[in-house]
């Protein structure tokens, strides 16, 4: 069955995005080992590095959850990203997200990941089953036009996230199996389903969720990662909708 891929774009303008930062580990080259001879559907020059080394930003890999009458953390206008899959109802909180970008969860026997960039606001889920078999993902401290690359720890292929499809590495040019998030307020989430269950701030690591951390960013005209292609009809991160004909169910 396919499904309509409900994504949350910030676009970018010409000369809103800063120059590559330096760092002391190439995390392409040194980390993953890929050259200009490696497989790949992109320039390698137009993989950007974002932090320091790979993993820089912790995936959740044993998620917690809790009831929705016990997450006093969130208010009404919060934003989560929401899961309904085979009668089970989970809500991921965005300012959770922001820190991790990447929970590998199992629900009702399906092995998935929830993915959110905050850099340009899009959330995917996606199944784990790469190349046959289950693995996890991970942040790969690289970015492909301002958006989360993330790499299955499997066979190391680098994956973009809006379009899940494999940009470097040996499963270049592969597409993962979408699953339908819903991008929607914790208000409207919990009345529509209270009986969800909630990511738990209980993820294992030392942050402060209690604040939004790219409130800043977002309010901001400036990018932190360049983009390829521009379109000068709308305004920096402006917010707009896309879809994929083809995912639309028949």
């Amino acid at each position: 069955m396919r499904y309509l891929a409900i994504v949350l774009l910030l676009l970018a303008t010409p000369g809103a995005a800063l120059a590559q930062r330096s760092f002391d580990t190439d995390i392409l080259r040194e980390t993953f080992g890929y050259d200009d001879d490696t497989k790949k559907s992109v320039a390698l020059e137009d993989l950007q590095q974002g932090c320091s080394r790979r993993d820089c930003i912790p995936s959740i890999d044993a998620p917690n959850y809790i009831a929705a009458s016990a997450a006093d953390f969130l208010a009404d206008d919060d934003m989560v990203i929401a899961l309904s899959w085979k009668g089970q109802y989970r809500a991921y909180p965005a300012r959770i997200l922001d820190h991790h970008e990447i929970v590998n969860d199992t629900i009702a026997g399906t092995a998935l990941a929830i993915t959110w960039c905050p850099l340009c606001g899009s959330a995917i889920g996606v199944h784990r089953e790469v190349d046959g078999q289950v693995t996890e993902f991970g942040v790969s401290g690289l970015l492909y036009n301002s958006d989360l690359v993330f790499y299955d720890r499997a066979t190391n292929t680098l994956w973009d996230q809006v379009t899940a499809t494999g940009i470097v590495g040996p499963l270049t040019g592969s597409k993962l199996e979408f699953l339908p998030v819903t991008m929607t307020t914790w208000g409207r989430w919990r009345k529509q389903h209270p009986d969800t269950m909630v990511l738990s701030t209980d993820t294992g690591f030392d942050y402060d969720y209690s604040v939004d951390a790219y409130a800043r960013y977002r309010s901001s005209s400036n990018l932190m990662s360049p983009v390829l292609q521009t379109d000068d009809r709308v305004r920096p991160k402006t917010v707009v909708f896309g879809f994929a004909p083809s995912a639309i169910p028949p």
